[in-house]
C-alpha cells in the first residue's frame, strides 16, 4: 500500500509541478481543434474584443488573470473593423499595427502569472513572408521559438506548455513597415481538472485504508 501511495504521489508532483528539467511547448499551427480538445479539461478564457469600438484602446480587463498588450513601439493597440475574417469569427479585429520604415512589426502578450497555454489568430496586414512566435517565460527566457508561415489572410498558431510557466508570447514580422493583427486570445491560466483528480485520488486512497 506504501509502494502504491508513493508511486501515485510522484506522478500527482509530475502532472501539477512537472520535472526540474526545462518544460516542453507543444506548437498547434492551423490545428484548433487539435488546441481545443487538449485543453478541454481545463480552465480557459477567451478574448475576443467584439464589444470593443472602433479605435477603443485595449486594456487589461478583459482577463480573469490579467494580460498586457503592448507593442515594441510602444504604440498603443486599438479594436480595428476588419471586413474580412476567418469564417468561425466575426470583426471587429484587435489590430496591432505599425508602419514605420525600418521597424519590424512587433506585439506582446504578457502575463503576470504565467500560464499553461496560449492561443490566438494572426491578421496578414501586409507581412510577406511568415511571423515568428517566441515563447517566454516569466523571467523572459526563451522556452520555444516558431516560424509561422501565411496561410492565406489568417493563421491560427496556439503554444500548450506541460508547466505553467508561459509568463508572455512575442509575435514579430520579418519586414520592415509591416503591419500585423490579432483576435480571439485563448488563456489557459490554471489546470482546474488536475487538482480536482489529485484530491479524489487521495481521498479514494484514505478510504481503502481504512
Amino acid at each position: 500500500m506504501r509502494v502504491k501511495l508513493f508511486l501515485y504521489l510522484a506522478v500527482l508532483y509530475v502532472l501539477c509541478f512537472g520535472w526540474t528539467a526545462r518544460a516542453a511547448v507543444t506548437r498547434y499551427s492551423q490545428n484548433e481543434t487539435g488546441f481545443q480538445e487538449a485543453i478541454a479539461s481545463l480552465e480557459s478564457t477567451l478574448v475576443d474584443f467584439d464589444s470593443l469600438a472602433q479605435g477603443e484602446v485595449i486594456a487589461d480587463q478583459f482577463l480573469s488573470r490579467n494580460a498586457a498588450f503592448s507593442t515594441r513601439a510602444g504604440k498603443v493597440i486599438t479594436a480595428e473593423t476588419i471586413a474580412a475574417g476567418p469564417s468561425a469569427y466575426s470583426p471587429p479585429l484587435c489590430a496591432a499595427v505599425e508602419y514605420e520604415e525600418g521597424i519590424q512589426s512587433t506585439f506582446t502578450i504578457a502575463f503576470p502569472e504565467p500560464v499553461w497555454g496560449v492561443s490566438l489568430w494572426v491578421l496578414d496586414i501586409n507581412f510577406s513572408e511568415f511571423v515568428t512566435f517566441s515563447v517566454l517565460d516569466s523571467a523572459s527566457s526563451p522556452l520555444g521559438s516558431f516560424n509561422e508561415y501565411r496561410h492565406g489572410d489568417y493563421s491560427y498558431l496556439a503554444v500548450l506548455s506541460d508547466s505553467e510557466d508561459i509568463g508572455s508570447i512575442v509575435v514579430t514580422t520579418h519586414s520592415t513597415g509591416d503591419a500585423i493583427g490579432f483576435d480571439d486570445v485563448t488563456v489557459v491560466p490554471e489546470p482546474t481538472t488536475v487538482w480536482l483528480l489529485a484530491f479524489g485520488g487521495l481521498r479514494l486512497i484514505r478510504r481503502r485504508r481504512r
